[in-house]
């Protein structure tokens, strides 16, 4: 049995750490813009294709430029990032540059987000030139697309942005993969295509 004096010690550090376990584990998430880049954030910052997307907010053309400017950084996430942002930003005088990129031929994950980039800025102009190469992509590229349909149950409505955000180039694939023998890449295709003829 505890000593009157050992007793009282013990209940005032039962008591102190009740009060600080509460404190800790109510206290607040890290602010959003650690966990995931916005549009105005350094082009450097790592994003994922299923999860992370930039914030809708106006840039500044010397912001644009330094963008463009990293797509000839040595550094794939730089790239990846800022392929990102140009599309975000909505940018035409981001769209020669993107497409003399494409016409590099980047790794395939580059290659995709740029499509989706020049598809977001939707300039017209851009538009015959990403169907004709898309109509001429490898396997590869495409195999990237499929086995993230197949496996990305969370990251389904981001993988169908986009493809709508690609819009009417994607089209011939679409029709193709409405007979694909996967059922989430059938009813992948089946949704993006009624989105991308409401437009």
């Amino acid at each position: 049995m505890l000593k009157p004096k050992l007793k009282s010690t013990f209940c005032i550090m039962a008591m102190a750490i009740l009060m600080v376990v509460p404190t800790a584990a109510c206290s607040k998430p890290a602010p959003a813009s650690s966990q995931a880049p916005a549009l105005t954030g350094t082009p450097g910052t790592k994003a994922s294709f299923l999860t992370t997307t930039p914030t809708s907010t106006p840039v500044s053309g010397a912001r644009v430029r330094e963008w463009i400017s990293d797509l000839d950084s040595n550094d794939f996430a730089v790239k990846r990032s800022s392929i990102k942002f140009l599309g975000y930003s909505g940018d035409r005088t981001a769209v020669a540059p993107l497409l003399k990129f494409l016409n590099s031929k980047p790794h395939p994950v580059l290659r995709n987000e740029t499509y989706v980039a020049l598809g977001r800025i939707g300039d017209p102009s851009s538009e015959s030139v990403v169907t004709d190469a898309l109509a001429n992509e490898s396997q590869d590229f495409w195999d990237l697309w499929l086995d993230g349909i197949a496996g990305a149950s969370p990251g389904e409505p981001v993988i169908k942005a986009d493809i709508v955000a690609i819009g009417r180039p994607m089209i011939g694939q679409l029709n193709k993969w409405l007979t694909h023998n996967n059922s989430k890449v059938r009813q992948m295709a089946a949704q993006a295509l009624d989105e991308i003829m409401k437009e």
